[in-house]
């Protein structure tokens, strides 16, 4: 009962710790409680305190703002209070609660030894799980199904005691404390984007009421504008990566291949924690809600779908968790270079204990090996972050920030060139070598710009060839899709655009024998085996359209390069070295592909329809064909319009425009000055006032349709066109509306008094 009493007192403790030298006094107490009781005594501060010091870490108990129409940069509005957002700006802070939560810490250390004892079990709430294993949870399949769909669900889902249905997940105290670590990153973008008012986000994302077994918890929130990265959450990653997480795929061998190797005692303690930590990480940050989260065979052997709803709805990247990811999958694929006929052999045993070393090597030790770069990590990640990128690319909104989708592009290259990733890029996030070297360590500062500098000549070479050919979608396909992300947002931020595509072509063409590496594997992928020999003409209609796409993007680029304002000298420059690295990545100068085929021959027809240029005069167009070409009024419908007023006034605008021949410009616009000859004209006297108001009225209508001529003739010299689009902003309508109801009112109360006046 004392036990129990303190660890409530140090819950009410950390609980009200909201101010920097409060958070330094809780973190103290709790490493003073964990010392003073051992590791099979410390189920009350388990049962109580971890709770709460979770919710304070991470901030979930932070009250939302009163009104969600207020400006998120309002003053007054309460800034995050979670410790790990508070140590963004404190460095003392920051250096106590990464002692406090490091793998070698005292709370780490302490969850370890109370976890081999077996004292305490959680529940996670199933509302702050992925939106498909919540799903899964929620269905009527047994147990045992539920288990064998993924790693992360084996033997941890459970009836719940109470009403049996849905199921619950049930962890130890180390699964529930890396659950909460994955979580923040997610609950922490989604509320910035819900703060920023970017887009509406679909009901999947909403932060609402905690129905879980911490009532302390509630919806999160952080001002908007608050530097969006935490270095202190990246530090914790790499050091949970580094400590239980080795560069190459696990697997335990208890028995090996001789009874000389047999042992009755042996613990697969750090192979568990590393496939959970990994398989947590990629289900929280990649998978979450894909409407396709498990590969196509495993659903078809258990007779599984999921719903598609959330193919349906566009929603943007989850705010920061793009560089999150980039940590993760550096990490797993640095060093990861292993020749298929190796196999490197690594000897791991228990986890930490109760003291706190990180030495997890011991005498009760297991064999591990790791696979070769295939089979590694690379293997678990690359079907959730191809969907995870794809879904970004695919679903984004014209609305949303391109600040997001940005860190997912850069999340891509560096997927592309694992080559370029080396140890030392992580130095950053190892508090070690940051103290060292803010103490003025001028050798190892020396020796660590040599590596980097040689770290920076690092380039493909044919040992990353199974890689390149294992992950060929993200440099064939991803390709496609990005370049149609880039056609969808080239209008809102061109610089960054352009940008993008150049880093695409520098990483493409970085390499000849990389190059090289793709065009065979490009011809043999699109090659048709029905024909044992075929033209070129016959097999260009099976190369992606890259080449067309790239050649209309940089047409779109330099019109809206044109229209903008200011120094656009630097993106010109971007723009050239665009037209550089497409001649070296196709060969050879560009040219118009040959349309002789027919459309009805094309089998491919329609495939790349959207990015096709139109020219005026070719046929007959529809309404079909009014399409954006970087014009303002053609661009896709954001949520900012009313859809189909939008659509009508699309419509009508360009039926103007064709009525007034403002689609094109004809010659004799340009041939010179109209010249009017007047004949002779008779002298006539006007009769009375009605033949005068005649002439009055026929003259000013002469006048009126030279000065609509006039304007005519201008519009089409100057390629202006007729844009009613403007008037399909919501804001627009709804002043209108409210323009509408007040005359209404108005109205109705002055017919009122009227009635009470003659009553």
């Amino acid at each position: 009962m004392d036990s129990q009493n303190r660890a409530q007192d140090l819950a009410t403790t950390v609980l009200a710790a909201a101010a920097l030298p409060e958070i330094a006094a809780a973190c103290s107490a709790v490493e003073s409680f964990l010392r003073r009781h051992a590791s099979d005594q410390s189920r009350a501060f388990f049962s109580v305190a971890l709770p709460a010091l979770i919710c304070r870490i991470f901030g979930f108990d932070d009250v939302p703002p009163p009104s969600s129409s207020a400006s998120s940069t309002a003053p007054g509005r309460p800034a995050s209070t979670a410790w790990i957002d508070q140590a963004a700006s404190d460095p003392a802070l920051a250096g106590r609660l990464l002692a406090l939560l490091a793998p070698d810490g005292i709370l780490i250390s302490s969850i370890s030894a109370v976890d081999r004892h077996a004292l305490v079990r959680y529940v996670f709430p199933i509302e702050r799980l992925p939106e498909w294993i919540r799903f899964a949870l929620q269905s009527d399949r047994p147990i045992s199904v539920l288990s064998d769909l993924c790693p992360l669900l084996k033997s941890r889902v459970k009836e719940d005691a109470v009403q049996g249905s849905p199921y619950q997940m049930h962890l130890n105290a180390f699964e529930y404390f890396m659950f909460w670590f994955a979580y923040y990153p997610v609950c922490r973008g989604n509320s910035e984007s819900s703060d920023a008012n970017v887009v509406r986000k679909s009901r999947k994302f909403r932060l609402q009421k905690w129905t879980s077994s911490l009532p302390v918890l509630c919806s999160s929130s952080r001002r908007y504008g608050q530097k969006p990265e935490c270095n202190l959450y990246l530090q914790l990653l790499y050091a949970y990566l580094h400590a239980f997480v080795p560069k190459n795929r696990l697997s335990y061998q208890p028995y090996r291949s001789s009874l000389l190797h047999y042992s009755l005692s042996y613990d697969d303690t750090a192979f568990q924690q590393a496939e959970f930590l990994v398989y947590t990480f990629v289900h929280f940050w990649m998978i979450d809600n894909d409407f396709s989260p498990l590969p196509v065979n495993v659903c078809r052997s258990f007779g599984w779908s999921f719903p598609y709803k959330a193919v349906l709805g566009e929603a943007p990247p989850t705010a920061g968790l793009g560089d999150v990811l980039k940590v993760l999958v550096k990490y797993l694929n640095c060093d990861s270079t292993v020749s298929g006929t190796e196999s490197r052999h690594m000897v791991y045993g228990e986890s930490p204990r109760s003291k706190g070393s990180l030495d997890v090597v011991s005498s009760r030790n297991v064999m591990l090996y790791c696979e070769n770069s295939v089979g590694s990590w690379n293997a678990v990640i690359q079907r959730p972050l191809y969907r995870f990128i794809l879904r970004s690319f695919l679903f984004c909104p014209i609305g949303a920030s391109i600040k997001n989708a940005s860190q997912v592009f850069y999340l891509w290259m560096s997927y592309l060139e694992p080559w370029n990733t080396s140890p030392e890029d992580f130095s950053k996030f190892d508090p070690a070598k940051m103290k060292k070297e803010v103490g003025g360590n001028e050798n190892i500062n020396e020796s660590s710009k040599g590596k980097q500098g040689r770290h920076i000549d690092l380039q493909y070479s044919p040992a990353w060839e199974s890689y390149v050919l294992s992950n060929y979608l993200f440099y064939s396909s991803l390709v496609m899709h990005f370049l149609g992300f880039a056609h969808k947002f080239l209008h809102t931020n061109v610089e960054s655009v352009i940008q993008m595509i150049l880093k695409v072509l520098n990483v493409l063409t970085s390499s000849n024998e990389l190059l090289d590496l793709i065009r065979k594997v490009d011809v043999v992928f699109h090659s048709k085996p029905a024909r044992p020999a075929y033209s070129s003409n016959d097999a260009y209609k099976y190369i992606p359209s890259i080449c067309e796409q790239l050649q209309l993007l940089v047409l779109r680029a330099e019109h809206e390069i044109q229209m903008s304002s200011g120094d656009v000298s630097s993106t010109i420059q971007t723009l050239d070295a665009i037209r550089i690295q497409m001649n070296i990545f196709f060969g050879g100068p560009l040219k118009k592909p040959h349309t002789s085929t027919s459309q009805a021959d094309d089998p491919h027809h329609g495939r790349g329809e959207i990015f096709t240029p139109k020219h005026p005069g070719i046929g007959q167009r529809t309404w079909a064909d009014v399409r954006y070409k970087g014009d303002w009024m053609r661009r896709p419908i954001s949520d900012t319009e009313v859809a189909w007023l939008a659509r009508l006034l699309i419509r009508f605008s360009h039926w103007l425009n064709e009525s007034f021949g403002l689609d094109h410009v004809d010659d004799s616009d340009s041939a010179g000055p109209t010249i009017v000859e007047f004949g002779r004209t008779e002298v006539c006297n006007v009769e009375g006032p009605k033949e005068a108001l005649n002439m009055v009225l026929a003259l000013l209508g002469s006048w009126l349709s030279l000065f609509g001529n006039a304007v005519v003739r201008f519009m089409r010299a100057h390629r202006i066109k007729i844009n009613l689009r403007v008037l399909a902003s919501k804001k627009f309508v709804m002043l209108l509306l409210l323009y509408a109801v007040f005359c209404a009112a108005k109205k109705v109360l002055s017919l009122a008094f009227a009635m009470v006046a003659l009553a």
